[in-house]
Formats: structure tokens, sequence, C-alpha cells
């Protein structure tokens, strides 16, 4: 709907978001102004549906502000505002579609962040892009590094996909990084969508907002590359009460399909009402007529 955006300040957080048609990820509805979206670090993704924005106005909205610093990651499908590229503030990387571009001197994420398949980002001549210690990048795009890319955390490639060229990276090498695939029915999938090797992958099924006639499943399928593996305590575990799963490092060796439908739920069963003001019952699957 025609709804505006007020003020959204998003600090040091991860949001993941896909707008409705003709809406904002973040930012206002269909031909509404975006409001003002204020980023001050954290990692941000936000993708269009039909005729919408990434981050600004809805569909022929007039107005937006969007303010990015401390080190934020943006990705955006598309940006209203793009004043942010003139004012000296601005500081992070940004991405307005598939190009990505880092302002300031040094950026150091705060969050781990990953860069998606198609995207494109560059470390222009006398810039740096740091990786702290306790940070985790996923490059399943391309890094183009003219300038310094220094590694103290983890940095993965995603196998067959990332690429990095130009300038070494500076302190530890980038490891192998696979995708993440899912075949879900009524679930949506908390997850990143790339797992680092050498590392445990965690996530979560969720229901789906409107799926209330539906349980989480009570067990799930993995696949590494072509092959399905047994849940076990070196393979996978799955927790049917609270959608959580993990996958144990040592089989993280390719790419990972994950498949997963959840459960209808009987309402028939033992299903009986009684009548308001009425000495009769009335029993599911059994035709009533009132004599």
């Amino acid at each position: 709907g025609s709804i505006s955006g007020g003020t959204i300040t998003i600090n040091n957080g991860i949001v993941e978001t896909t707008s409705g048609d003709h809406g904002a990820g973040i930012g206002g509805g269909y031909q509404a102004s975006g409001g003002t979206v204020n980023i001050n670090g954290g990692f941000i993704h936000a993708i269009a549906a039909y005729n919408g924005i990434g981050i600004g106005t809805g569909y022929s909205g007039e107005t937006a502000s969007l303010s990015v610093n401390n080190n934020a990651v943006v990705i955006a499908s598309s940006i209203t505002d793009t004043s942010y590229q003139t004012n000296p503030e601005t500081q992070g990387i940004i991405f307005n579609g598939t190009e990505g571009v880092l302002y300031g001197t040094n950026v150091t994420p705060n969050m781990d962040f990953y860069i998606p398949a198609g995207h494109t980002v560059t470390i222009d001549q006398g810039k740096t892009l740091t990786i702290n210690s306790d940070i985790t990048m996923v490059n399943g795009g391309t890094i183009n590094v003219n300038g310094t890319l220094a590694n103290h955390g983890t940095i993965g490639n995603v196998i067959n996909q990332g690429s990095i060229t130009g300038n070494r990276i500076t302190g530890s090498e980038a490891v192998d990084s696979y995708t993440i695939n899912t075949s879900l029915n009524n679930l949506y999938f908390a997850g990143n969508p790339y797992a680092v090797s050498g590392n445990d992958y965690n996530a979560k099924m969720v229901l789906t907002l409107l799926e209330g006639g539906y349980t989480l499943p009570k067990s799930i399928r993995v696949k590494i590359g072509d092959t399905y593996i047994a849940e076990g305590a070196d393979t996978y575990t799955y927790d049917s009460n609270t959608g959580e799963l993990t996958i144990k490092a040592s089989a993280l060796t390719g790419n990972i399909t994950i498949i997963a439908s959840a459960i209808a739920i009987d309402i028939a069963a033992d299903f009986v009402v009684t009548a308001t003001n009425s000495d009769e019952t009335l029993e599911y699957g059994i035709d009533y007529v009132k004599a």
C-alpha cells in the first residue's frame, strides 16, 4: 500500500529483507516516500521484488534519505537516494545493484557478511579492507584487489564461483566455501547461503508465517555434492522441536542441499464442539440436520 517510511536506524545489526511488489525492502510502500534510513554498522542485504526498490521509496515514490557509516556492509538491489556517494561521512561497503564501492580509507566490517554471486567489489589503490579476527567474509562474487585486503579472521572463497584478483591477500589465505541450496515446503530457511570449510554450519528451519496448520518436520535430508548423508555426530544434527540444524565441519566437502517439508496438522482428530444455547452436540465429520 501507499505507506510512507518513517525513520529507521540500524546499529550494528544483521538485516536480510525482500520487498513486496512495488515497495522497498527497507523504506516506503507503493508510490510512497522512503523516509530516513540510517545504517550504523552491521550487514544489510535488501532485495527488491517486482517493480520494487532495495532501499528507499516505493515504486513512483518521491523522496528518501540514506546514511551509511561505522564500517557497515550494505548490499541493495537498488537505492533511491545516492547522495551517500558524495557525503564525506559515508564509511563502509555499499552495493547499489551488483557493483560495490569502499567508502573510507580503511573499512573494517563489524559483522560477518558475504558477497553474493554476480556481485563485484573493487578495493581501490590506497584503500584497505580489513577482516578482523572475529569476522568471517564469504566471497561468492568477485573482489578486485588494487589496494589491500588484510585478513586477520576468515575469508571464504566459494568454489567454482568466487574470485579474488589483483594483489595478494595479506595475512591468512582464503579457504574453500560452499553454497547452500534448499528445497523446502511450507518452511523458511534462516541461515547463511554459504558454508565455510573447517567450521560447523548452523541454520534453522522456521514455519512460514501464514502456515498455522503445520509443524516442523520430524526429519530432513542433507546432500553433500551428489551424495546424501545420514544424520549422525560426525555429519549433521537436526532438532525437530526447534528446527535447528548443524552440519559438522568434517562433513563439509562440497556444495550442500537441504530438503525438508513441514508436516500438516490433522485437525479432524478428536474434534468435538458443543453448540451454544443447545443441549445438542456437533461432531466433526458428521452431518447435522435440524429436526
